[in-house]
């Protein structure tokens, strides 16, 4: 709850939680001290980490690259380190960021795909829902160059996607995609309509 959907009060009643069930003072400051402990037990150098909160909303709170690594190769080790992994969000493996953006109210999505335009599995659904709700979705590659076609048939694939409804962008990059989608969108907001703009001119 608090790592992928990022709920900023239950991180920091998390964290008076955590300070009451250890010390017995149910406290920012008895939960900081519990994670600072918790961070040098995991290997993580003094100063890599600057606590201020729990929801890391402070401007005072700093963390290093080397001090995320260390953790999560300690949390890769631990008989729960799976089950945590499991729990951060991964741009692109799921369907997170794509629920979040449909969650602000977003128009038009551009999505990068691998190769000649496919995506992992598990962010379908989620692109799924965008199409149902009458949000465009439009597919370009990540590659930097060629563009992308229908040939792969399995979920996330481009042939897939197409069958689910999402606009092949050609050999548009995710940048002029994005140009083109926002001139589509302000021409007409009828899915078929940005569809066959895309169509006629890809």
């Amino acid at each position: 709850m608090t790592n992928k959907i990022s709920q900023n009060l239950h991180a920091e009643l998390f964290l008076r939680v955590v300070g009451r069930e250890k010390t017995g003072v149910g406290s920012t400051a008895a939960g900081l001290q519990v994670e600072r402990e918790f961070l040098k037990s995991a290997g993580v150098a003094e100063g890599d980490v600057v606590l201020r909160d729990g929801s890391g909303l402070s401007r005072d709170d700093l963390v290093t690259p080397r001090a995320v690594v260390t953790l999560l190769r300690y949390a890769s080790h631990q008989p729960w380190g799976r089950e945590f992994i499991s729990t951060l969000p991964v741009a692109g493996m799921d369907g997170t960021l794509v629920d979040h953006l449909l969650e602000r109210g977003i128009g038009g999505l551009v999505i990068e795909g691998f190769g000649a335009g496919n995506v992992p599995p598990g962010i379908v659904p989620s692109l799924e829902k965008a199409i149902q709700q009458n949000i465009p979705v439009v597919l370009t590659t990540h590659g930097p160059e060629g563009g992308v076609w229908p040939m792969y048939a399995y979920p996330g694939g481009g042939a897939d996607l197409v069958k689910r409804g999402v606009i092949l962008g050609g050999r548009l990059s995710g940048s002029k995609a994005r140009i083109k989608l926002m001139a589509a969108l302000g021409a007409a907001r009828d899915m078929k309509k940005v569809r066959q703009i895309f169509e006629r001119t890809a």
